[in-house]
């Protein structure tokens, strides 16, 4: 009988298609749940739209306790009424705008806006109470609240 030597080689070999066999069973997995997963129907944001709020408010939490306005806050929608202060644009081109700086001095809330918003924040105007929705990312330098859109505000005693 002919004994045959494997040579190192085969041993690589094997293992290589070990892992390229465990890695297909799991994207094929994987891909198949994300089918299986239905994804809830949108609300519609008049149903579903949170309490509202002052963006002095929501920053003198945040300098109250860091902490516990993050448990209210961070990772939830929140909808936030405040002066519009800067209309700018950051260093990504992503357009942003500020509310309530006067009110509260350095601080204020810094609300993002993708691409698509840019005709409706250039007809903004510094001075002008605006309704931000968005999600709250918590306190860096602002209160920042990202994906933002514009929405009415009942008129009241601030306009």
């Amino acid at each position: 009988m002919v004994e045959r030597r494997r040579g190192p080689l085969t041993g690589v070999w094997i293992v290589f298609c070990v892992c390229v066999g465990a890695l297909l069973l799991l994207v094929f997995t994987q891909s198949g749940n994300e089918e299986r997963i239905s994804k809830p129907a949108e609300p519609s944001p008049e149903s579903q739209r949170p309490p509202e709020m002052s963006a002095t408010q929501i920053v003198r939490d945040y300098e109250a306790n860091e902490v516990a306005a993050d448990q209210m806050y961070k990772g939830r929608q929140v909808f936030v009424v405040g002066r519009v202060g800067e209309i700018k644009k950051d260093i990504l081109d992503n357009p942003y705008i500020t509310l309530d700086e006067d009110e509260v001095g350095f601080k204020g809330v810094q609300a993002f806006f993708d691409a698509d918003a840019i005709g409706q924040l250039s007809g903004l105007r510094r001075g002008e109470v605006v309704g931000v929705i968005g999600t709250c990312d918590g306190l860096m330098m602002h209160v920042m609240i990202k994906g933002c859109r514009l929405v009415p505000v009942a008129p009241g005693p601030a306009q």
